[in-house]
């Protein structure tokens, strides 16, 4: 289970004002159909999570432990510092030709390609070597994340200043590194 609960909360914290999150916020403005939203999200991120965890998986079984670890640390502590880095800001054409369950789940997964949740989810595959776990933790993370963002919009982003939510991603990202760079220590 630590291994489930490490994955939701580093994808909780890395979620919240990125914008994967803004663009549920707008979806679910544009279409009214949070059921479909909330489906399309989950359809979409259980597909970009399992991709990249199992990549992750995938290159920690050819490197050697002390490598992998000062690659995964160092990667946690790289998203610390971009956590910090402002977010560009994006202009998403929202095409309503293909409904709301679809062009959710094409917008969401091609928002997520290369973002830092699934390059976490990514790190996390190579960290814990199980996949399936990292990506019900991730999955988990990022309903707990998108699913208020769908039902009460732009009222809780109003609520959380985006500086607070950026420093503590970064807070968690280094924290999560400097603990597997501690692991190397223990050897």
């Amino acid at each position: 289970m630590d291994i489930f609960f490490s994955s939701l909360l580093l994808i909780v914290v890395t979620e919240l004002g990125d914008k994967t999150q803004l663009l549920s916020f707008a979806l679910a403005s544009r279409f009214q159909r949070h059921w479909s939203i909330l489906g399309a999200i989950v359809v979409a991120t259980i597909a970009n999570h399992l991709i990249a965890a199992f990549a992750g998986d995938f290159i920690a079984k050819l490197l050697s432990p002390n490598l992998l670890a000062v690659l995964v640390g160092g990667s946690f502590i790289g998203f610390a510092i971009w956590a910090l880095l402002p977010e560009e800001e994006e202009e998403e054409r929202i095409s309503d030709r293909f409904g709301p369950f679809l062009t959710t789940l094409l917008l969401f997964f091609l928002a997520e390609m290369g973002d830092k949740t699934q390059l976490s989810a990514a790190a996390l595959g190579a960290k814990f070597q199980k996949p399936f776990l990292v990506v019900a933790g991730t999955t988990c993370g990022m309903m707990l994340v998108n699913g208020p963002s769908v039902w009460l919009g732009k009222k809780i982003h109003k609520l959380i200043p985006a500086k607070a939510i950026k420093f503590i991603a970064a807070t968690i990202f280094l924290i999560f590194g400097l603990l597997t760079l501690a692991t190397l220590l223990v050897r």
